[in-house]
């Protein structure tokens, strides 16, 4: 079940989360209607997303990040080096 609360500033804000130790809030919105938490009496679960990735593609993405890592470093060699 959810329950949604509607507050004027952060002062509300707070104290409708101290209000209600036992709900999770789950989100927050801040619309023309105006702002409202939106507390549940369950946690939201998780989602967890399971990729799997190529040793090779592992190991591409690290050459490439250390390229653009030494890159940058010559960039601010050149900009400091030239002032």
């Amino acid at each position: 079940m959810f329950h949604k609360f509607q507050y004027r500033d952060e002062q509300e804000r707070r104290d409708l989360i101290e209000r209600h130790p036992n709900l999770f809030l789950i989100e927050e919105q801040n619309v023309e209607e105006g702002n409202f938490l939106i507390f549940s009496e369950k946690p939201t679960p998780v989602q967890i997303v399971y990729t799997q990735i190529s040793a090779d593609e592992i190991e591409a993405l690290k050459a490439e990040n250390q390229a653009l890592n030494t890159a940058v470093v010559e960039l601010y060699e050149i900009v400091l080096g030239g002032s």
